[in-house]
Parts: structure tokens; sequence; C-alpha cells
């Protein structure tokens, strides 16, 4: 009895180092791993490019769009040399879920460790991997697609709101109306001091609405006084006191258009106006969209749109859609989200 209690202790004692050396951690869930990562995305790693005696370095390609954060098309991978300390062994040419965090001092390289998260997964095929204490591997992408989603508008907001520099329509020149002289206005009320220098309604910023007729950008209404910009960007307001111009708003302008989303839109769309879980749409620079409605909620304005499977103008199929929901007229910085082809396609 006493050999094989010392042989016990023997042997315990040869394997402790490697015991006390693992990798011991309890693996996070899928929402903490995100909410506590700076970057989180998919990539390929493509070569290993250098090692010391504690950090192994690789090179690996984003693929898609990151989940959080704005890494580069090439990622550097930092992880501990030694699986001891929850270093990644990364393969070659293998697919991984990554998320990465700033190192002690707050900026790159990013670390990558499996405590974290980080793992081999091909969401093409999520089965063959380990999931999360709260998110089975089969559901990772979505529930990241959510938390991604939710994360931006925490962040950003969900727009529709318009800014002092946003654009509410356009005023353009009555055409029953015999043109009479321009007159602007530094404040919205006629005792205000008027601007002499602006004379002509071709000095104010202008729009083409319609097939080579074009009118004034209006960035704030009150009544009958428009606050539009001169070509140096100088702000002024108009009175429609003798009704010589039209107004269209934002919310007729768009619609029946060849419309088109800008750059400035964040790529969700909503089952609802601002309600709901918004979905990510990726679509080629000035995707081609039917405005079919809009609505009016406080101050924010939001579209319902369809959008083109192709380009009409080139295709010809004007009646094939690829999705459709609701978008916020601008966007958290107050840019319009998309805009019109005037003359069509």
């Amino acid at each position: 009895m006493n050999r094989l209690f010392i042989f016990t202790l023997f042997f315990l004692y040869l394997l402790s180092p490697t015991l006390s050396l693992a990798c011991r951690c309890l693996q996070p869930s899928l929402e903490r791993s995100f909410h506590t990562a700076d970057l989180v995305f998919l990539a390929k790693v493509l070569e290993e490019t250098a090692t010391n005696k504690q950090l192994r370095t690789f090179s690996a390609r984003l693929i898609g769009e990151a989940y959080k954060g704005n890494p580069d098309e090439v990622i550097t991978l930092t992880t501990a040399r030694s699986s001891a300390a929850c270093g990644i062994d990364f393969e070659i040419g293998k697919t991984y879920l990554l998320f990465g965090k700033k190192n002690a001092s707050g900026e790159p390289p990013y670390l990558y460790n499996f405590c974290d998260g980080s793992r081999h997964f091909n969401p093409k095929n999520p089965q063959a991997h380990s999931g999360f204490s709260d998110a089975p591997a089969s559901s990772i992408s979505r529930i990241l697609a959510n938390l991604s989603t939710t994360n931006f508008i925490q962040k950003h907001g969900t727009g529709g709101v318009p800014l002092k520099s946003s654009v509410r329509g356009i005023l353009r020149l009555n055409e029953n109306q015999k043109p009479a002289a321009l007159t602007v206005y530094a404040a919205p009320q006629e005792s205000a001091q008027t601007m002499p220098e602006l004379t002509s309604f071709e000095q104010l910023q202008l729009k083409e609405y319609t097939y080579e007729k074009s009118g004034a950008l209006v960035y704030e209404k009150k009544d009958n006084w428009f606050k539009v910009k001169d070509k140096n960007n100088k702000n002024g307001w108009i009175h429609n006191n003798k009704s010589q111009y039209d107004f269209i708003p934002l919310s007729e302008l768009l619609i029946s258009r060849s419309t088109y989303l800008t750059p400035e839109w964040n790529g969700l769309i909503w089952p609802e106006p601002g309600a709901g879980i918004p979905f990510k749409l990726n679509v080629p620079k000035e995707q081609m969209i039917e405005v079919k409605r809009t609505q009016k909620i406080a101050d924010s304005l939001w579209l319902y749109i369809k959008v083109h499977k192709g380009d009409p103008c080139t295709d010809g199929q004007t009646d094939t859609f690829q999705a459709s929901g609701w978008i916020p007229a601008w966007n958290e910085h107050g840019n319009l989200t998309c805009w019109f082809w005037s003359r069509g396609c």
C-alpha cells in the first residue's frame, strides 16, 4: 500500500508542471466575447510572418465585412507561441472566427487567444465546429449579425433625424408667376438684414430635379421661410410671401424617380420605421431602388424602399427586387441616404 501511495505521488509530481502550464479558462459566451473584443471578424490565415520566444505572428485575409471594428483587408494576427498561454495554433489556409483585443498599451497589434473565443470556424459548415455556451455552432453567424447590428445602432443611432446641414427639399421657381427680384435675408423675418450680394437665383446652391430644370436646395423650413445656401456655403433665408416659389419636400421628391442608394446609407433595412430588428444588405455602389412611400415620425423621415436585383437601366428588369423595407432619409450625420437621377437612366 505504501509503495502504491509513493508511486502515485511521484506520478502526480511528474505531471504537475505540465498541468500548471496548461491553458485554463472558462469558455466565454458568444455575447461576452463580442462585447469585450475590439475587433470581431472572419479571416483566412495566409502565412506565418514572424516568431520569437513568446509570440507568433501571422497574416490573414478578411472575409466579408467585420462584425465589429474596421480591420484592414490583410490583418496581422499575434498570438502566444505556447498553447499553455492560450495561444492559437493557426493553420495556414484555414478560416477562423477571431476576437481581437488591443495590447496592454491600448494600441495595435491586436492579440488573439483561445480564451477570448477565437477559433477555427467555417460558416459554410458550422456543424463541424464547436459552439459557445450561449450559441450552438449553427447559430453563430446569425447571432453575430444581430450583435453587430445592435452595436452599430447603439453607437450611431438609427438615423432619420435631419440636422441643420440636412437637405429638406427643393425650392423651384413657380412657372405661373413672373420671376421677381431675389431677396435673401440673414434670418427668417422681414426685419432682418438682407444680403444684397445675392441677386440671382443662380447664385444659390441648385440641384436639377427634372430634365434641365433646377431648384435651390432647402436646408430648413419655417412657415413660408426657406433656408438656402449660396455657392460659398453661406446661409440665407427666402420668404415665399408672394407664392413665387414652389417647395417640393423630400417626402415627395424621392417618389417615382430613378432613385439610388448613396454611400451615406449604412446598409441596414428595417421591418418598420426605426423599429424591429434590421438586416444588413450588401449592394453595389449607387444601387437602384424604388421609394414606394414615406412616413414621418416626429422629426424623422423614413422611406419604404424596394431594392432592385440588378440595374434596370442596363438589364431592363424593372420588376425584380432582392429586398424591401424601411430606411431613414438621413443618416446619423444628417446626410441623405438616397437620391435620384433627374434625367432618368
